[in-house]
């Protein structure tokens, strides 16, 4: 759980000014006091905003698991890289 705000630092840190997810047909598991989300077809999008403007696809399997109460804190987090695709523009 400590290393999750430091892996989004890193990403801005080197140079990233846009992250975002697609979540394909995912699973919410229930197993008390936990709730789980489970997507075997996910994407991160990285965005880098310094020209040239490059676009980083990343596809893979994604776990979340977070506590359930008020404040829904992930407590772990899993991305299995499956493959990637970098856009560079001409």
């Amino acid at each position: 759980r400590i290393l999750i705000p430091r892996f989004f630092r890193t990403l801005f840190d080197g140079g990233v000014n846009e992250v975002y997810f697609q979540l394909k047909q995912t699973k919410e598991i229930f197993h008390n006091p936990t709730l789980s989300l489970d997507c075997e077809q996910a994407s991160m999008v990285t965005c880098f905003g310094k020209p040239p403007h490059i676009k980083v696809c990343t596809e893979g399997h994604l776990i979340l698991e977070y506590t359930f109460d008020d404040l829904m804190r992930i407590k772990s987090w899993h991305f299995a890289i499956k493959q990637f695709r970098e856009l560079i523009p001409r």
